[in-house]
């Protein structure tokens, strides 16, 4: 599992220490490549939050 934090970068977790280094390892290098493709993300918007506040039971 893993999110990225405004101001704090990844956060990630797993049921190891040695898996979730894995994972962050995966992450960056997907970020890496996706940065490469000169592409730019779009916010998420207002009903797109809300698809995710309610499928992971969270308010924030």
């Amino acid at each position: 599992h893993a999110v990225m934090l405004d101001r704090l970068g990844p956060t990630v977790w797993h049921d190891s220490p040695g898996s979730a280094m894995a994972l962050l390892e995966e992450l960056e290098e997907t970020a890496r490549l996706w940065l490469l493709t000169d592409r730019r993300p779009e916010p998420l918007t207002e009903s797109q939050i809300a698809e995710l506040r309610t499928r992971f039971n969270t308010p924030w």
